[in-house]
């Protein structure tokens, strides 16, 4: 269990690290085609390894889920309806408590989009789903007691995901949005069994967001 949760994780935090390195250490990478090349590449790279590392649980679950991909829909579609009222609620929290404050993940998610369209399209509504259900849903589905599941997966993918942005005690606050979030996703996966089944609800959360992004 230990095993391939620490190989998951390790996996995906070097090779994104090392990867992010080597694009910023190209000339002009912040050109929309290099950028966008590089970004949509190094996330394939990514997914490609952490995908290798839960091959034969992939496998079977896409066997699985492509029989009936709408199964669970109408019933995940409802967790994750009420896990983004909720989300929101959060975020309304922070901005009463830290008026000044925004999460580092979001400003750079919301920059990206701004910038680069095409790649933040790519990669946050298709393979960043992907990746992220893998390493923080998949990786973690040995561990057998639903709560400590979900408690387990959903701080690390939370404190990874707010990490840049806690520099206080307050500002522990900013783990709540992306706690929910990865919650919801958690139970998508733990109710269906199936990581297609919280990667299809990552995507439409993310496509979502993309969409609120560009309208607001």
């Amino acid at each position: 269990m230990k095993n391939k949760i620490t190989k998951t994780l390790f996996t995906y935090l070097f090779l994104s690290l090392i990867l992010q390195m080597i694009l910023i250490g190209i000339k002009n990478y912040e050109t929309p085609i290099i950028y966008t090349l590089g970004t949509i590449s190094n996330n394939i790279l990514v997914l490609l390894a952490v995908s290798f590392i839960n091959r034969y649980e992939i496998k079977e679950m896409f066997n699985k889920f492509k029989k009936k991909p709408a199964k669970n829909l109408k019933k995940n579609l409802i967790i994750w309806m009420i896990g983004f009222i909720l989300m929101m609620v959060a975020n309304y929290i922070i901005i009463i408590i830290i008026p000044e404050g925004s999460i580092t993940n979001e400003i750079l998610v919301r920059e990206m989009y701004s910038k680069y369209l095409i790649a933040s399209f790519i990669s946050f509504i298709i393979i960043v789903p992907m990746i992220e259900e893998i390493v923080f849903r998949l990786s973690f589905n040995n561990i057998s007691n639903k709560y400590l599941y979900l408690i387990s997966s959903s701080l690390v993918f939370s404190v990874l995901h707010s990490l840049g942005s806690i520099n206080n005690l307050i500002s522990i606050i900013y783990i709540l949005p992306y706690l929910i979030l990865g919650i919801t996703f958690g139970l998508v996966y733990y109710r269906s069994e199936n990581v297609f089944d919280s990667i299809s609800i990552h995507s439409l959360h993310n496509l979502v967001v993309l969409i609120c992004y560009i309208i607001f």
